[in-house]
């Protein structure tokens, strides 16, 4: 029995002389750094030990540095040690870890017989935590003369290299601003980048920037869950260990960029393969990662050599003379010694500090840029290479155009008549069938919709005024034909102006009554000219339809003629948009359809170009003015007039205007034409009290006044009638 308790008593005596061996530190000093103080470490590979087991173990302790690494994963790591406050007043401290891939971070002290414990780590959301920070990291608060145990328990999926942090509020929160503006900086110059890069590839479309971009955002989804901000987006434990995909996945995509910017099927057919196989494995790798993080490691081992590799393959390209291998190489080998700094770090063989800690983000940003220069050089490199291409081709193209000019010139005179005039032809037919098809399109329409007009009267004048307007269109096909082939001929006959103007008017009062415009006609002295007749009623239909076309509803076309000096000149005005000066000089060349700014059509394909071919045949001159944003007048001459006689007159060809008034303008005159009708122009009392009921309403009806005034007081019965026929 004696022997028991004698034992018992050694055993606690050894564990009471390990608490006290612990490394103890006055946090009532200036605040300790993970580099420079001393821990005990246990490794608990069981993963199974809680804290009442460990306490009682402090003599499988080890001491380590507070900067500890891992060697090993799926682990549980214990670090031990002691604070105290010397102090006369209570001193609070940031205690945990530096490092943001801890799964679960405990902490353990005693306070009086119990033991108090706070959790943090991935696992543990944002929202939950003590000190809610990228870190796992907890507070510590000791009054005065007080010493505490301080247990840290971690468990990471990863080897990895991390630092205990015992740190004042201030301290840390200093550190962790220039963390934080170091990394801001570094997304910052990356999306900008990005964003530079993304532009190129969107303006190129070529697979190699297709390549370079998702490998940038890659790379910079990696430092953005290298650096613990993804914790605040999200808790879940999977998606931020999914998230490390994107390190493999930026593996197989520099990799395939590697092949097209150094063009490697080009130049090795082995090397080509081996990248091939080197994208493939990190594919597969990527995959494995979101199926279960363990396979992380597996891509540790395999990165070093595969990005030798790479760094090999620009150096081969290099020698090679291949383009952009020199942006290459450099690129690479600044990202290399990034990386083989991080790895040299976590291997304890150079310290750790914040050169070495974020070398390879340096590195990995230089590689960034350069490859980005390296492509924008491309663009420059890819247009020069346009340029003496496209000047080779000039080059070889003046030497072709003299050899084919050799060729022309042994040609007969008549062979290359007989091309132009082919040439001619088919750009003839060819305009030819796209005015004919947008011409013959709206009357056709008519036509068709006709059957669902319910006046018979009204459905058979579109039909009526339809076919006529196909008609026309068919025979300026003709003659514009005819004119092409020197066939243009005319079968003059005496007539009078003021005759064919009314039966043009006749062709288009569809077309006026539609729009309910009112054509006024001012003639100033009635005269007849020799010339054929149809050409010249057609040229009164085709700019009658153009102004019909182009003016407004309810407005007003003028017509006037006037003789001078054995001249006869025709002006029709119409109050729709004017024409601009440019245009005005190539509306009357054939197939030209100009439009205003209302979409109104000025000219059909050749209606303009007939009257021009029609009025020069006659000797005349044709033209067009439009000065103002309102009014388009076109005028033409025929020569050879002749004054008509008062004997020869067969309609009254007054100082004043003939009327053409719109339908609505018939329709209110009817009731009082039906009381005219009864009286001649000698019952003036009569027809004047008719007349005094009349609304002067417009400037048709106005005209119409006038007009019926002047045969009354004239006497000119006849005219007088001819009026009221409306």
């Amino acid at each position: 029995m004696n022997r028991i308790i004698l034992t018992l008593l050694f055993i606690s005596f050894i564990n009471l002389g390990y608490i006290h061996d612990l490394p103890t530190y006055d946090i009532a000093k200036p605040s300790l750094t993970a580099n420079d103080f001393i821990v005990k470490v246990l490794v608990d590979s069981s993963c199974s030990m809680d804290i009442d087991t460990i306490s009682k173990l402090h003599k499988l302790f080890k001491p380590a540095k507070s900067r500890y690494t891992t060697k090993s994963i799926r682990n549980t790591y214990w670090f031990a040690f002691e604070l105290t406050n010397s102090s006369s007043h209570k001193v609070k401290r940031i205690v945990g870890f530096d490092e943001v891939f801890l799964e679960t971070v405990d902490i353990y002290y005693k306070s009086g017989s119990e033991w108090h414990s706070k959790q943090s780590g991935l696992s543990v959301s944002m929202n939950k935590r003590e000190i809610k920070n990228r870190c796992p990291l907890f507070y510590v608060t000791l009054n005065p003369n007080e010493t505490k145990i301080i247990y840290l328990k971690a468990y990471s999926e990863f080897a990895l290299i991390m630092g205990v942090v015992v740190d004042s509020t201030d301290v840390f929160l200093q550190k962790e601003q220039k963390i934080t503006m170091w990394y801001w900086a570094y997304f910052g110059a990356a999306i900008a980048i990005l964003m530079y890069n993304l532009f190129l590839l969107l303006y190129i479309r070529e697979k190699v920037y297709l390549y370079y971009v998702i490998y940038a955002v890659c790379f910079i989804v990696f430092i953005f869950v290298y650096s613990g901000y993804f914790q605040y987006l999200t808790s879940s434990v999977k998606v931020l260990y999914g998230l490390d995909a994107s390190i493999a996945t930026m593996g197989a995509f520099i990799t395939l960029f590697t092949r097209e910017l150094l063009k490697t099927r080009q130049i090795s057919f082995w090397i080509d393969k081996v990248l091939v196989a080197i994208s493939t494995i990190y594919a597969v790798i990527a995959i494995l990662i979101i199926v279960d993080i363990y396979f992380y490691q597996w891509l540790v081992i395999i990165s070093m050599p595969f990005m030798l590799f790479l760094l090999f393959t620009g150096i081969f390209c290099m020698v090679k003379k291949v383009q952009f291998a020199k942006y290459y190489v450099a690129a690479m080998g600044f990202y290399l010694v990034g990386l083989v700094m991080i790895a040299a770090v976590n291997s304890g063989i150079i310290p750790y500090n914040s050169i070495t800690r974020y070398g390879f983000m340096i590195g990995s940003l230089i590689e960034l840029i350069m490859f980005s220069m390296a492509l924008g050089y491309r663009i420059k490199y890819l247009q020069d290479e346009k340029t003496i291409i496209q000047e080779k081709l000039l080059v070889s193209e003046r030497d072709q155009n003299k050899r084919l000019e050799k060729q022309v010139k042994e040609r007969t005179k008549e062979l290359t008549s007989m091309n132009d005039r082919l040439r001619q032809l088919s750009k003839f037919k060819e305009d030819m069938t796209g005015m004919i098809i947008h011409d013959l399109k709206n009357p056709l329409s008519a036509i068709v919709n006709a059957r669902t007009i319910k006046n018979e009267t009204d459905k058979l004048n579109t039909i009526e005024q339809s076919s006529h307007k196909m008609l026309n269109l068919v025979q300026n096909i003709l003659d514009v034909f005819k004119s092409e082939n020197s066939q243009f001929e005319l079968n003059k006959t005496t007539i009078i102006i003021d005759k064919i103007i009314k039966n043009a008017l006749n062709e288009v009062v569809h077309l006026v009554e539609q729009k309910s415009i009112n054509v006024i006609i001012n003639n100033g002295t009635n005269c007849k000219i020799e010339a054929d007749g149809n050409i010249i009623m057609r040229v009164f239909i085709n700019i009658l339809s153009n102004a019909i076309k182009a003016s407004p509803n309810n407005s007003i076309i003028n017509i006037k003629y006037t003789y001078e000096e054995g001249e006869v000149k025709i002006d029709i005005s119409n109050q729709g948009i004017g024409i601009p000066e440019s245009e005005q000089k190539i509306i009357f060349e054939k197939f030209k359809q100009l439009k205003n700014d209302q979409n109104k059509e000025y000219s059909s394909g050749l209606g303009l170009a007939f009257c021009k071919m029609a009025i020069e045949a006659h000797d005349g001159k044709i033209g067009v003015v439009s000065k103002g944003s309102i009014g388009v007048t076109f005028w033409f001459t025929i020569p050879n007039a002749i004054r008509l006689q008062n004997n020869e007159v067969n309609f009254d060809a007054g100082k004043e205007a003939m009327v053409l008034l719109s339908k609505a303008d018939r329709e209110y005159l009817i009731p009082f034409v039906q009381k005219l009708e009864q009286y001649e122009t000698f019952d003036v009392w009569e027809i004047n009290n008719v007349l005094d009921k009349i609304g002067k309403q417009n400037e048709g009806v106005v005209k119409w006044l006038n007009k019926l005034d002047d045969t009354i007081y004239s006497g000119n019965n006849k005219a007088f009638k001819e009026l009221l026929k409306l």
